[in-house]
């Protein structure tokens, strides 16, 4: 049996989800609910994830285009916010053009290093969304660095401003 590559796998994804978008759905419905995703990180904290509607660069709906905007808890990322998108992937040797559909990521740079945030998804029969989340700040001018997992995202409740 022949594997597929990770280009493969997400590519066929990747059509059978724009099949599905010009059949009249939204890649959004369903995917990213806006509001308040809740969880605890290994050690028993609470942490949460706050997703806004997601959009879609120059008005095209293709996962390569999606962007979410999202605030998480961590103290170091209070007040920030990402804007997340999948990562696209790419294979010069198969001439192949892919994204992958179980993660969203965002940076941010900063003077002396930079920012992170993981957004790992779940794509089950009763559950598609966030699962957990990882944001890391690195320093590199000090060689700090720091990391939150978020772990059993629930959605919990629409965003309130």
């Amino acid at each position: 049996m022949k594997t597929q590559t990770p280009i493969q796998k997400y590519s066929i994804h990747a059509l059978f989800l724009g099949a599905v978008s010009m059949a009249g759905a939204t890649l959004a419905q369903g995917h990213v609910q806006p509001g308040v995703h809740a969880g605890q990180t290994a050690e028993g904290k609470d942490c949460h994830l706050v997703a806004k509607p997601t959009t879609f660069e120059n008005g095209q709906k293709h996962p390569l285009n999606e962007r979410i905007q999202m605030k998480v808890s961590p103290a170091g990322a209070q007040g920030l916010e990402w804007t997340v998108s999948h990562p696209p992937l790419l294979s010069v040797e198969k001439s192949e053009v892919g994204f992958n559909h179980d993660e969203f990521r965002g940076f941010l740079a900063q003077s002396g290093g930079a920012q992170a945030l993981l957004v790992r998804m779940v794509h089950e029969d009763d559950r598609e969304g966030p699962d957990s989340y990882v944001w890391i700040a690195h320093d590199w001018k000090n060689k700090t660095s720091q990391k939150v997992e978020c772990l059993g995202l629930k959605f919990r409740a629409p965003e309130t401003q």
